[in-house]
This record gives C-alpha cells, sequence and structure tokens, in this order.
C-alpha cells in the first residue's frame, strides 16, 4: 500500500530536481587549437601514418584532443576511402579510439564524406545511387538536400541499412535483396531524429 505513494514521491522529486537542470544544458563548441609541429606529428604518426601508412587530410584540434581525417588510403570506384578518429592527448601521449572508415563520393573537396559503418563502400555506392535514382515523385523530399547531404550509413540487420542524411536528422530505412543478376533497394521507412 506505501509503495504507491512512495513511488510517486519519487517521481515526482525527480522531476522536480532534473528538469530545471535539463532545461540549462547546451551543445558547446570548443574553441580549436594550433599544435606545435612535432605535436601535431605525433598526433598523425598516431592517427594515421600508424594503422593505415597515409597522412593526416584535416585535424581539429582542441585543448586535450583532436580528431583526425587520414589522407585517402585507397580508392572504390574512382571514390577516395579514408578514415577518420577521435585521438586524446593523455600525458604527453596520443591515444586513438578506433577508425571509422568512410568513403568521399565525388572526388573534389567538399564532396560527399560519409562514415560507413558495417557497409562496404560497395554496398554504399549501390545505395547513393538508388536514392539518386528515385523517380521524381519519390525522391523530391529525398533528392533535394539528402543524398548529397548524406552523413552515415550503416548496417542495421542483415540486408537492412540506415541512412542518416543531413543536420536535420532525417534517417531513411533500405532494404537491399541481391541476386545473381544485381541488387534489388527498397525504401522501407523514413523518420527525422528529433535532437
Amino acid at each position: 500500500m506505501t509503495i504507491l505513494p512512495l513511488t510517486i514521491a519519487r517521481i515526482l522529486l525527480g522531476l522536480i530536481f532534473c528538469l530545471p537542470f535539463q532545461a540549462l544544458a547546451v551543445e558547446v563548441e570548443l574553441p580549436g587549437v594550433q599544435l606545435d609541429p612535432e605535436v601535431e606529428r605525433q598526433l598523425i604518426k598516431a592517427a594515421c601514418e600508424g594503422p593505415l601508412d597515409v597522412g593526416a587530410s584535416r585535424i581539429e584540434a582542441y585543448e586535450h584532443g583532436a580528431t583526425v581525417e587520414c589522407s585517402s588510403h585507397d580508392r572504390y570506384e574512382g571514390h577516395p576511402l579514408f578514415a577518420e578518429t577521435d585521438c586524446e592527448n593523455r600525458n604527453g601521449r596520443w591515444v586513438c579510439d578506433p577508425l571509422r572508415y568512410g568513403i568521399r563520393l565525388g572526388n573534389r573537396e567538399g564532396a560527399n564524406r560519409i562514415i560507413l559503418d558495417g557497409v562496404t563502400p560497395k554496398e554504399a555506392v549501390e545505395i547513393v545511387r538508388f536514392l539518386d535514382e528515385l523517380p521524381p515523385y519519390l525522391n523530391k523530399t529525398i533528392k533535394s538536400r539528402q543524398t548529397r547531404d548524406i552523413v552515415r550509413i550503416w548496417r542495421h540487420e542483415g540486408n537492412e541499412f540506415r541512412v542518416h542524411a543531413g543536420f536535420v536528422g532525417h534517417i531513411l530505412s533500405i532494404e537491399r535483396n541481391c541476386e545473381l543478376n544485381g541488387c534489388v533497394h527498397a525504401i522501407t521507412s523514413s523518420g527525422l531524429i528529433d535532437y
């Protein structure tokens, strides 16, 4: 009998104490820092040269860490493949997370940078091609912006993939079925992530 009032009281206390702090939460962009040339060399070695034997094409450094994009280490159908990682400076030694692999669709600077998670470059190119080739009545909202704003493609389960397009958080679920004469793709759902 006393469990129900106690549970309600705990919920109310949680709401009273947590909601004001949640409303105060904001996203903060850390200011970049200029790395000393020797420190930058150590970072590039830890992030790119050690694992891939390539240099770095982009470094965003912060006070205690950095995001590093490695130079292209291979190509698929003319599209550069790259890797990126986040690194942390721990007592003067750079420690980097496992590499995230991606593909840059297009050969120019500023082309689509798509992170691939459990997806091969072939699968990614075919999925983007499928979205680009949808008839106008289906792709007016997709093609207008999202195919060039795709930031990540990941394998959800088996032959089902998720595509994250743009900063608005548009998510597409795509099913891919392959047989001897090629692969067929279908959009199974679409939605928005509410950030």
